[in-house]
């Protein structure tokens, strides 16, 4: 089909249009994940002073195949996430959020791109709409990388406060 007769055809741009967007919001959440997994996996290489055995325990029994049961996707927080890091890293994170509503409306849009990600991939990539324009994904895209921001940051402070 000619791009001139797909043009000429609203029914095929609009259906065009959904699926770019739905492939937008599914790779926005792929490239948010993998951040994460790196921060993480960066973290425990910096905590265990580079234990290769931790690193690779931690790979295998955490970070692959194992990001999904970080969050509580339907919480639209990420409390879950926080408290794997111990109940002190969750006040912090959670004061943040308190105090910083930047940081409040990342951490929203984070776990919003995760969830809309997991309905897409889980329950039916076709049947599933998505509301969201591509700019609306693009900007929230763009909010949850100051959560990613932010997690690194903290992860790092604390491990700038323990003695040598």
């Amino acid at each position: 089909m000619a791009l001139d007769s797909i043009r000429s055809e609203p029914g095929i741009c609009i259906g065009i249009e959904e699926v770019y967007r739905k492939a937008l919001l599914v790779a926005s959440a792929s490239n948010l994940k993998k951040q994460l997994q790196d921060i993480v996996e960066e973290f425990v290489v910096n905590a265990s002073s580079d234990n290769e055995r931790l690193l690779e325990f931690v790979r295998n029994a955490a970070i692959k195949r194992r990001f999904h049961d970080w969050f509580d996707w339907q919480s639209g927080n990420a409390n879950k996430f926080y408290s794997l890091f111990g109940r002190e890293f969750k006040t912090t994170m959670n004061e943040l959020a308190r105090v910083d509503e930047t940081f409040a409306n990342s951490v929203s849009c984070f776990v919003g791109i995760g969830s809309k990600r997991n309905i897409l991939v889980h329950e039916d990539f076709i049947a599933n709409s998505i509301q969201d324009t591509c700019n609306e994904i693009h900007v929230s895209f763009l909010s949850a990388l100051y959560f990613i921001q932010n997690i690194r940051q903290q992860l790092a402070a604390k491990l700038s406060q323990r003695p040598n």
